[in-house]
């Protein structure tokens, strides 16, 4: 019986840790996991084990299984195994300050599990047989704009140079927000707004609850015209691809919070440029639009 089977009895070590962290988030991946991933493995054999049944024990099932519903299966726990990768992360600790690095990396994972999540979808709504023409298929039918924002921001941070990055007071980097961070790619002495920045746990924050939710939805899409394992019709039910999550970080966390709360109206930018600096450019004056380069720090107000 599927009903006897639970997450946190019967998954595997990412699954039994990490589901009751973030299950409630995320509950259509043991409802599928149950009806249409156990059946897939030894659970039920005498000799129990998490890994798949053979070809020839696969076909004896009723209704028979195939390599289709190993594919989904698949990528049913890639997604899953991104966001525990990303939620470990996110909580190595929690304090304001995060390494680059690891921000990079969280990014990274995130946008994957929205990647192995549109595969999972196109390939379930015979959008295509591999997965990289089922991801593609699924995002042009279902557009997500947190998602398409998400792969934005992974692309610059992989294929590309740095970008720019603010120094409040000393203590905490602060980077482009997600979909901000286009004007500040290699761009190390623009113009910059300090609403556009924010701590990179916040922006991860933001980047999670985003992901969560769709590949929510995404699973719910999937359960909603799943009949019997191997079959799913297309085309798929309408769904509400655009709900917007997160408006960005709290404001406390933001450039612009950080300097209120430390009662710094307005910002002033002492100039550390010098033969070593790396900078050429001269200082602005005072009155003129700061120009934002590493070697900047807020020290006081005016």
């Amino acid at each position: 019986m599927a009903s006897q089977w639970r997450l946190a009895d019967h998954g595997d070590r990412l699954e039994r840790a990490f589901g009751l962290l973030f299950g409630e988030q995320f509950p259509s991946y043991e409802i599928y996991w149950r009806k249409y991933s156990v059946p897939l493995t030894k659970r039920e054999d005498a000799e129990y084990s998490h890994h798949f049944k053979s070809d020839k024990d696969l076909a004896k099932l009723d209704p028979p299984r195939t390599k289709f519903d190993l594919d989904l299966a698949t990528l049913h726990y890639a997604t899953f195994w991104h966001l525990c990768a990303a939620y470990r992360l996110r909580h190595l600790d929690d304090e304001p300050v995060m390494e680059l690095d690891t921000f990079v990396h969280c990014i990274t994972r995130l946008s994957s599990a929205r990647d192995t999540a549109a595969a999972f979808a196109g390939i379930a709504h015979s959008m295509g047989p591999k997965a990289k023409r089922a991801r593609e298929a699924w995002f042009n039918a279902k557009p997500s704009k947190p998602m398409q924002l998400l792969g934005a921001y992974r692309n610059f941070l992989v294929h590309g140079a740095p970008f720019m990055q603010l120094d409040v007071n000393g203590m905490y980097p602060l980077y482009p927000r997600i979909g901000r961070e286009a004007r500040y790619h290699n761009n190390w002495r623009g113009g910059y707004r300090t609403r556009d920045f924010a701590m990179p746990p916040a922006i991860v924050d933001s980047a999670w609850a985003w992901c969560l939710r769709y590949v929510e939805l995404t699973w719910r899409a999937v359960l909603k015209v799943a009949g019997p394992p191997s079959t799913y019709p297309s085309p798929s039910p309408e769904v509400d691809w655009m709900v917007e999550l997160s408006k960005g970080p709290p404001e406390s966390e933001t450039a612009d919070g950080i300097l209120k709360a430390s009662g710094v109206g307005r910002a002033s930018w002492v100039w550390k440029g010098g033969a070593d600096s790396g900078v050429t450019s001269r200082p602005p004056a005072r009155g003129q639009p700061v120009q934002a380069g590493y070697n900047f720090r807020n020290l006081q107000g005016r």
